[in-house]
């Protein structure tokens, strides 16, 4: 739904032009074998922890640049991206690394962050993982944020239909 350009629907592409795009915790890199299938992107890099998954995405999509590492500590220049996606990975990132962590997506971003994760009004743990106010956190990063809730027909897991959402920031 989210790259699909039909009438009434809500469009990344049309939210924020994508020419370059990072994943962060791309494992081995479903969501970026969907949105290549909708969006033309010239540069495509994702990163995970996990070697094993990195070697995995360079067999399955050897066309994109693939590393290992971690997303506090990212390996790239300021703006160097359109976008930047990060699905369910702050989830596991704690309170003491929250802000340098989405500080360092924002540096990376030259256009809007796109955010899959647990929302809370306040941070706190639900079901084992951190959730938290992300449109309140990307608005001090500059960023106006749309948040678009899972429905039954979006998303299988009941957990993530009550407190998932897919936020979609641009630059202000």
């Amino acid at each position: 739904e989210i790259v699909n350009n039909s009438p009434g629907s809500t469009s990344i592409k049309s939210f924020i032009p994508i020419e370059s795009l990072l994943e962060v915790g791309c494992s081995c890199g479903p969501n970026i074998k969907a949105i290549k299938k909708e969006i033309d992107i010239k540069k495509i890099v994702g990163i995970d922890i996990s070697k094993e998954s990195i070697e995995l995405a360079k067999t399955i999509m050897p066309q994109h640049e693939w590393k290992v590492a971690n997303v506090k500590d990212l390996p790239f220049s300021y703006h160097e991206f359109d976008v930047v996606l990060a699905d369910a990975v702050f989830m596991y990132v704690d309170s003491k690394n929250i802000e340098k962590t989405i500080r360092g997506l924002s540096r990376l971003a030259k256009k809007g962050i796109i955010i899959v994760d647990w929302f809370s009004e306040k941070e706190e743990i639900k079901n084992y993982h951190w959730a938290r106010n992300y449109p309140k956190i990307l608005e001090n990063y500059g960023f106006e944020v749309k948040t678009m809730p899972f429905t039954k027909e979006t998303w299988l897991n009941e957990s993530w239909i009550q407190d998932g959402k897919l936020f979609v920031a641009r630059r202000a």
